[in-house]
């Protein structure tokens, strides 16, 4: 069929529109649709969301945001490439790293994924869509020293407006634009992947004092400064701020991984 179908899932504060060119309807309170792909054929479909006050978002054109897509990041690619015997696995890992990051506010979460267990059935899966400083410091340390100045330059940025206040109240990590309050809940009624359960959001770990942690930001924030990354009179009002705090406190118990 070329008529675009739209369906809408309301209720809440949250609404999510579906689009796309092939009938569905309603099952058991899901959304169901069935077809036939030929061999070769595309059949795209949009999913977005949005608050239930506000309008819908505009209608995407899937093959076309995929085209979009595809040439910013063989646009990026092609300027980051590596020299070296290695170039192509470095590329690759400087790839994985870059879709680590969220552009709007230059986060870097951990993963895109929340309770995939460490071994199947087993209890430790934990949810890692927020940034850990310490998993963002290394990511921009790789960034920069392969010329991504702008992705160190979006998360100082970032790490500037996250942690601004008082160092004591530094947390191992923040949610991808700078949130601190991230409690942990199980959702119950799911049963995780391959049963492995409890399924988690949020996570309890933001709580903990390491130690570590303001090494690992003062380090980045030197080696992509080092790097050519652009002075700025805040980021070096913090980076004072944190030593202070390190020479008061490296006596005290953590919870650090070292």
């Amino acid at each position: 069929m070329d008529d675009e179908v739209t369906v809408r899932n309301g209720g809440g504060p949250l609404d999510s529109v579906g689009r796309h060119r092939f009938r569905s309807g309603g099952e058991n309170q899901h959304t169901a649709a069935r077809f036939t792909v030929a061999a070769g054929e595309r059949v795209p479909f949009v999913l977005t969301w949005h608050s239930s006050t506000e309008p819908a978002p505009r209608a995407y054109d899937a093959e076309a945001e995929l085209s979009r897509a595809e040439t910013e990041w063989l646009s990026w690619s092609n300027r980051t490439v590596p020299d070296g015997p290695f170039s192509d696995a470095v590329l690759g890992s400087l790839v994985a790293l870059k879709a680590m990051i969220y552009e709007p506010s230059g986060g870097v979460v951990a993963s895109p994924t929340t309770s995939l267990p460490e071994e199947l059935g087993g209890s430790r899966n934990w949810d890692y869509r927020y940034s850990w400083l310490r998993d963002a410091s290394l990511t921009i340390q790789a960034l920069a020293q392969n010329g991504c100045l702008s992705e160190a330059m979006a998360w100082r940025d970032w790490l500037l407006r996250a942690v601004a206040g008082d160092p004591a109240q530094l947390q191992i990590m923040y949610g991808i634009d700078g949130e601190r309050w991230l409690p942990e809940h199980e959702l119950t009624w799911l049963t995780g992947y391959e049963a492995s359960s409890p399924v988690r959001i949020g996570n309890g770990a933001a709580e903990q004092f390491q130690l570590d942690v303001y090494g690992e930001v003062l380090d980045a924030m030197h080696q992509a400064r080092m790097m050519g990354m652009a002075p700025d009179d805040d980021a070096w009002a913090l980076q004072l701020k944190l030593v202070e705090f390190v020479a008061d406190h490296w006596r005290e118990p953590d919870e650090g991984i070292w």
